[in-house]
Order: C-alpha cells, then structure tokens, then sequence
C-alpha cells in the first residue's frame, strides 16, 4: 500500500469512527463518550490533556461551512423573510454540529495518528522494515 492509499484508509477510518490504525476497534462507546484506547489493537486515541483541541476545529470548521451553505442556500432558494431564515437555519446548524461532532472528533484521532506514523512517534509499535508501516 503506497502513502496516498495509507492516508486514505486512516482517514475513512476516522469517517466510520473505527480504529485508525486496525480498522476493528470502536472509537466511540456511546454517541458521546469515547473509548480511552481501542478495544482490539490498544492504540490510544487521547495520550494527553489537550489532544482533543484539533478535533474542536475540524468541527467549527465543518460546522461553519454547513451554516454559511444553508444560509446561502436559503437565501437563494427560498423569499423566506431574514427573521424567518434565521428561525430555521440557527437550530438546524446546532443540530448539525452536535451530530458532527462524533465524527470530527474521529476524524482528529485519525489525523493524529497519521501525525504519529509519519514522525515516527514512540506510541507506535517498532517497525524492522521502514516501508511496513504502511501495510495495514
């Protein structure tokens, strides 16, 4: 498996919020709560306070981009008055970034591990060959 194909893997990982790095293990044992390390291949998904704060931005990222979408979207689409539009579209952005947020959070472990894979973090099992790390 070559690097492009590797990154691919982990990240829809992330999107199925499973394992990065086995593909098995859960990463979320209830909507909101994550496991502290996978069940199958005991990688962590939070090694330190503050590791979450990358997954706080993919979130408003994302959550943004949907909110500047919607509200174009119903400004052009619709003659709905401004009240009006902000009456449906600012509970439908909380609802969105409440259900994404699951998912950019699993996202951020999957981005954090590629971190780890290409620096050659120490959490990461030894690998005697360089070029086996990207056979998953």
């Amino acid at each position: 498996m070559n690097k492009t194909q590797f990154i691919k893997t982990v990240l829809l990982r992330g999107l199925r919020k499973y394992c990065p790095r086995c593909g098995q293990g859960q990463i979320f044992r209830s909507l909101f709560k994550m496991n502290i390390a996978c069940p199958v291949c005991k990688q962590e998904f939070s090694r330190e306070g503050g590791a979450m704060i990358g997954g706080m931005y993919v979130s408003a990222a994302i959550t943004q981009t949907f909110a500047i979408l919607l509200i174009v979207s119903v400004w052009v689409f619709t003659d709905w008055s401004p009240t009006f539009s902000i009456a449906v579209c600012a509970p439908l952005a909380a609802l969105f970034s409440f259900w994404f947020l699951p998912y950019s959070k699993a996202i951020w472990v999957s981005v954090d591990y590629l971190i780890d894979v290409f620096s050659g973090e120490s959490t990461l099992p030894p690998y005697t060959n360089p070029e086996d790390r990207w056979n998953l």
